[in-house]
């Protein structure tokens, strides 16, 4: 447990706190996040999760990706498609960040000549996920053309990733001195940043002033304290939680909001290494046969998440419901693994706990799963900022990891294609024949055609098994019952509109 839980659990009063309850006249939303964002305030080193609850309040991207699978505008009001390497974004007039820097078509561009031209910003985590574009340029004050390698159909969606930060800021200060101070055009700024808590203020002056005086984020890594946290009052979201949570939370009064997650959950299974024991498909097959994923659905689920039939949710563009979960087949399992002459299979995966509903109780009924066959899976529970570093690194300790094969932030199948690609940075996974089709998916303009076009990798890449698949996660979080107009975005919130009663 964190100090701050300690503290929180342990009976250290808050100045905020009184007998459990928050004060009527404090307008603060409090967020207990699994973590804050590893890197701080720099948004160019991290993924999504745990980051992306904190850094959402601060910053805007041209773009964001809805529930829905939609690309709307943030700081973006509108883009069109020039040609096929061509998009043009027009910005929305009037917005500044929170130091009085304006949001123009030059900041835009200075942000992608950081993360397209400097040595740094070229091996940061955001721009390995937008490596299709080659230049971005002002056409004028509120213009910016973004120019791609090659014809990118998807690439509204894709800049939706990018974050986008105080340009004179960031170069004047350094990212490091940037990531202890941020300054961004959302609709709160920084009032302190440290390892226990990041405390916001709001920004009456924002486009999209929030209706609350401040927000607070605090990383309670476990799931337990965290719903504790939720239903003594002391926070308003408690993020990630557990299926086996929903009771406890809705008794308190307090609702579960429980909506479809654009990730799937596995274990990923390397075969970029010569001496790997899961570089065999026959083997990477076994173990999918080996798991009874109706069972953990219905066990730990309660049903609500559904057995992975691919590297895709059915909110996923690309995703094909007519495909199949690998069924339930102990004995043919043993069969491959004899054929690949894999008996007495044992190896380590390293995975973190607490991020996703259910992880930790999945992968203990995986390894069950794998020994009734035979298999020893050690798992290795590490933070998640190691996993972070390792994923990107790929300075694995064994040759599996658990992973979230997640669609965000531009929900769509090509992402996690191609993170599970030879293209990938330090690949844990190669399958060269998969290659061309990966890049030529993007390419194609016709919805119709590119839907088919994923649907076809998918089952490819099913075929090859690149990993364990599970169940396609839910994404459970508690809501205090004093919040109004909260909604879950699929990445984050919707800070802006939430109220506290």
């Amino acid at each position: 447990m964190n100090r701050f839980a300690r503290a929180l659990f342990g009976g250290v009063a808050l100045a905020v706190l009184v007998s459990g309850t928050v004060m009527a006249q404090d307008k603060t939303l409090r967020v207990a996040a699994t973590s804050l964002p590893p890197p701080g305030g720099n948004p160019y080193l991290a993924g999504i999760f745990p980051s992306w609850h904190t850094w959402t309040a601060l910053f805007d991207a041209l773009t964001f990706v809805d529930t829905d699978g939609g690309v709307k505008p943030q700081a973006a009001a509108s883009w069109r498609n020039v040609d096929a390497t061509t998009w043009q974004f027009t910005l929305r007039p009037g917005v500044k960040f929170d130091n009085g820097e304006a949001l123009d078509a030059a900041a835009v561009a200075a942000v992608f000549d950081w993360l397209l031209n400097d040595e740094k910003g070229k091996t940061s985590n955001v721009a390995r996920g937008v490596p299709e574009i080659a230049s971005v340029r002002p056409v004028d004050a509120m213009t910016v053309e973004v120019k791609t390698k090659a014809a990118d159909a998807i690439q509204p969606g894709r800049i939706s990733s990018v974050l986008l930060v105080a340009p004179k800021a960031w170069k004047d200060m350094g990212p490091e001195a940037f990531a202890r101070a941020p300054i961004g055009s959302g609709s709160f700024k920084v009032r302190a940043w440290s390892p226990e808590r990041v405390s916001l203020l709001a920004r009456p002056d924002s486009w999209r002033p929030p209706k609350v005086g401040g927000l607070e984020v605090v990383p309670i890594a476990e799931r337990a304290p965290r719903v504790q946290a939720l239903v003594s009052n002391q926070v308003d979201i408690a993020v990630s939680l557990s299926p086996d949570n929903v009771g406890e939370i809705e008794r308190g009064g307090h609702k579960a909001d429980i909506v479809p997650s654009s990730a799937v959950s596995t274990i990923a299974m390397i075969n970029t290494r010569d001496n790997s024991p899961l570089k065999d498909k026959r083997v990477r097959q076994a173990l999918n046969h080996a798991v009874n994923k109706e069972a953990i659905s219905r066990n730990l689920f309660g049903g609500r998440a559904k057995p992975a039939s691919q590297g895709a949710t059915p909110n996923t563009f690309g995703y094909d419901p007519a495909k199949l979960p690998y069924p339930f087949d102990q004995a043919r399992a043993k069969q491959l693994l004899a054929e690949a002459n894999a008996t007495n299979l044992k190896f380590v995966a390293e995975v973190t706990v607490g991020a996703f509903a259910g992880d930790s109780e999945m992968f203990q009924q995986v390894a069950q799963d794998l020994q009734a066959v035979g298999v020893g899976m050690d798992l290795r529970p590490i933070p998640s900022a190691d996993w972070i570093r390792k994923f990107l690194t790929g300075a694995w300790d064994g040759p599996a990891f658990g992973s979230g094969q997640n669609s965000q932030p531009f929900n769509d199948a090509s992402r996690w294609l191609v993170f599970n690609s030879c293209d990938k940075p330090n690949p844990y996974f190669c399958e060269e024949s998969m290659r061309a089709a990966i890049k030529q998916s993007n390419e194609i303009f016709d919805v119709a055609a590119r839907r088919k076009a994923l649907s076809d990798l998918l089952a490819m890449e099913r075929d090859l098994a690149p990993y364990i698949l599970l169940v396609e996660n839910i994404e459970i979080i508690g809501v205090n019952r004093r919040l109004a107009g909260f909604r879950n975005t699929g990445k984050s919130f919707n800070y802006e509109e939430i109220v506290v009663n």
